[in-house]
């Protein structure tokens, strides 16, 4: 009986060890993943963004349109539109492979960062994006949110 009941309380403080570690684990992850995504971003569309802010510049600056109306309208303007729409599918695949690195903390942390933005569908967030001037989606597509 005594044997037994220590290995009973062996058991429950190894459960309470590994609760802990896992715990420990999600609190130092979030920092990471937030970290991470945004090294990512900065890496991956800085200077995509400087390029096209650049090119807009030096066209004199008339491109702030709509992608549909830069290809229906204002030709001139396409390739500047396209890269914005193509830029925001990169933000996205960003996203997507944080979570995927950071399943402990990227997924479910950024689910509920999600549910409180009211955009649980990364999709419609995205179609809403696509919706605004290139000019705004070029301006925007480095931001991200502080850690803080």
């Amino acid at each position: 009986f005594f044997f037994e009941s220590h290995l009973k309380m062996a058991a429950v403080e190894l459960i309470k060890l590994c609760g802990l570690i896992i715990l420990v684990t999600v609190l130092l992850d979030l920092p990471a993943a937030r970290l991470d995504y945004n090294t990512r971003i900065w890496w991956v569309l800085s200077s995509k963004r400087e390029k096209q802010l650049k090119w807009l510049e030096q066209s004199g600056g008339h491109c702030n349109i709509t992608i549909k109306e830069a290809v229906d309208e204002f030709s001139n303007c396409t390739d500047f539109c396209k890269e914005a729409e193509a830029m925001v599918h990169q933000r996205q695949a960003i996203l997507h492979n944080v979570r995927e690195v950071h399943p402990l903390s990227g997924g479910p942390s950024g689910i509920m960062f999600d549910l409180g933005r009211g955009t649980l569908r990364q999709s419609d967030k995205v179609d809403k994006i696509l919706q605004r001037p290139c000019k705004r989606i070029v301006d925007s597509v480095v931001k991200t949110n502080d850690m803080a």
